[in-house]
């Protein structure tokens, strides 16, 4: 193992994009498990990497017809294109998985899940898993892992025309290039006639998908760069009883510079929207806003130590309006503070991480969450892995705010974070075989009703 690898880690994750950065190495080199470029097998985490070649060699109708194929994930659809998908890593909710879309926080703030019909596998470049709570670095809903969709970069020009049953058409075209400042442009478009989602239902009901994902670098002194990424989706769903419009968007961003040999920082600043629109005997307007700011440092102690810090500030704002009958059912944001700090250190003997964080949630208060893991060679090209942390899931708005139904399952202000531990032994080779044992304990989160005599436990 390279004496000089975290160094260099660090300095090319500020320099270079880390598609180009992988290109370069013999292992695959991932950023999402440390919040830094590391190759896999020097990750003490649990991760696998879904590349664009493997969504070219697969040819996934949809986004989780890719993650089920993934160990340690399950995948559960209420019907057709479009509908509502659950996903569940390592036996967690499906509100347990933190899930970044270049780095932003994508998820709803209302509901705690991620619209993962509305990533249509053509806006995808690269697909990062990791496996355990990783809550020390990430904070809320990085209990089960974390997941982080880069969207495609193309270089030069691209173009793709299908059609399948269920009269099933797809365009995706885009552009990408630049030297000294980089740009790309990826859209596609989808639609079906789909099929009727009940027996007593004789009319086909289909979907339509447009999104769109963008982005440009630029270098400003030194070696410094600044970057914009955004995506948008919107979707139409047909149903049996009505329709509904989805969109999401996920706007970043970022700035880099490498203010010392051995210093290095970014700052981020992000901002997610996830609306639902439904039509019917119910109609109702969600829209969820989240707006986060990031500065994190790594600095490189030697050659084998590194110590990464940051600094997170991340509000939800959440609204639902009862568009039948004209009222707004509430209209609330909460805020979050967080502060992290990890080591990192890469030995002959042994690899060490080390990490913890506390945030300042502005209802529930402070959280405290830790994780340490060190990795032993057992055998040439095999790696022994022992692992423990600590995570939390913060209340969603829903859960702080929501007016209920007829005065039951109303949201709850005097609510506290559900916070699982996880300790997971694993053995790994540089080959990406891996077997690992985990065990989880998540305790339950006591959530009342507006009748302070009646309370309902539930497992989280």
């Amino acid at each position: 193992m390279q004496k000089n690898r975290l160094t260099a880690a660090m300095i090319l994750a500020g320099a270079v994009p880390f598609t180009a950065f992988a290109e370069q190495q013999l292992e695959p080199v991932v950023v999402t498990p440390g919040r830094t470029a590391q190759t896999m097998d020097e990750s003490l985490a649990a991760v696998s990497v879904i590349t664009r070649e493997d969504i070219e060699r697969i040819q996934p109708p949809t986004l989780t017809e890719l993650l089920r194929l993934q160990p340690g994930i399950d995948v559960v659809r209420s019907g057709s294109f479009g509908t509502n998908t659950s996903v569940f890593l390592r036996g967690t909710n499906s509100n347990h998985t933190l899930v970044l879309i270049d780095g932003v926080r994508a998820s709803s703030a209302t509901t705690g899940q991620f619209a993962w019909e509305s990533v249509d596998p053509a806006q995808i470049e690269r697909i990062e898993i990791v496996r355990g709570p990783r809550a020390a670095l990430y904070g809320s809903e990085a209990i089960g892992g974390v997941i982080q969709i880069f969207t495609r970069e193309p270089q030069g020009i691209t173009a793709r025309a299908e059609y399948g049953s269920f009269n099933t058409r797809r365009v995706d075209v885009g552009y990408g290039g630049g030297d000294t400042i980089r740009y790309h442009i990826n859209g596609s478009w989808v639609d079906t006639d789909g099929f009727p989602p009940q027996r007593s239902d004789t009319e086909d009901r289909g979907y339509t998908n447009r999104s769109v994902n963008g982005g440009i670098t630029a270098p400003l002194w030194g070696e410094a760069t600044a970057s914009l990424t955004g995506w948008v989706s919107q979707g139409d769903l047909e149903f049996s009883n009505g329709e509904q419009e989805t969109e999401n968007r996920a706007i970043n961003f970022r700035f880099e510079d490498q203010l010392m040999t051995n210093w290095f920082h970014s700052l981020q600043i992000s901002y997610a929207l996830d609306e639902l629109t439904t039509a019917g005997a119910q109609r109702n307007k969600i829209t969820t806003h989240r707006r986060s700011i990031d500065w994190q440092n790594n600095f490189a102690l030697t050659d084998r130590q590194m110590i990464i810090s940051g600094v997170n500030y991340y509000k939800d704002h959440g609204r639902n309006r009862n568009l039948a009958a004209g009222v707004l059912d509430f209209d609330e944001s909460a805020s979050n503070y967080g502060i992290f700090a990890s080591y990192l250190g890469n030995f002959d003997f042994a690899t060490f991480e080390v990490s913890a964080r506390h945030d300042d949630h502005e209802e529930f208060g402070g959280e405290t969450t830790g994780s340490t893991a060190i990795g032993i060679p057992i055998a040439p090209n095999t790696q022994l892995r022992l692992s423990y942390g600590t995570a939390f899931k913060a209340p969603t708005l829903n859960n702080l705010y929501h007016p209920g139904f007829g005065g039951f399952w109303g949201g709850n202000l005097d609510l506290e974070p559900s916070a699982p531990v996880a300790l997971k032994p694993a053995s790994n080779t540089v080959t990406s075989t891996n077997v690992s044992q985990y065990l989880s304990s998540i305790p339950k989160w006591t959530i009342s009703s507006n009748t302070p005599a009646k309370t309902v436990r539930l497992l989280m």
